[in-house]
C-alpha cells in the first residue's frame, strides 16, 4: 500500500515529460471552430434543399462538428 515500485517513478517522468512537451496552443483552433461549424452547420441545413440535400447537409454538419468536438476536448483537456 505505501510502497512505490520502480514503474510508478517512470510513469511520472514520462508525464512530466509529456506535459513539458505538450504545445500549450494545441487544439486551439479546434475548440474555436467547434461553435463556427455549430452555427454554420445549423445555417447549411436551415438553407439546404429538401429531400437528400438536407439529409447530406445534416450529415456532414453532424460529421464535422463531432470531429472538432472531439479533438479539441482530447487535446485541451488535461488527461491524467
Amino acid at each position: 500500500m505505501g510502497r512505490r515500485h520502480r514503474v510508478d517513478e517512470v510513469g511520472e517522468a514520462v508525464q512530466a515529460a509529456v506535459d513539458f512537451v505538450k504545445p500549450r496552443l494545441r487544439g486551439v483552433l479546434h475548440e474555436a471552430a467547434f461553435p463556427v461549424a455549430l452555427i454554420g452547420g445549423a445555417w447549411a441545413i436551415a438553407h439546404a434543399r429538401a429531400g437528400a440535400p438536407r439529409v447530406a447537409t445534416a450529415v456532414y454538419a453532424v460529421a464535422l462538428c463531432a470531429c472538432l468536438g472531439v479533438s479539441a476536448l482530447y487535446h485541451r483537456g488535461r488527461w491524467s
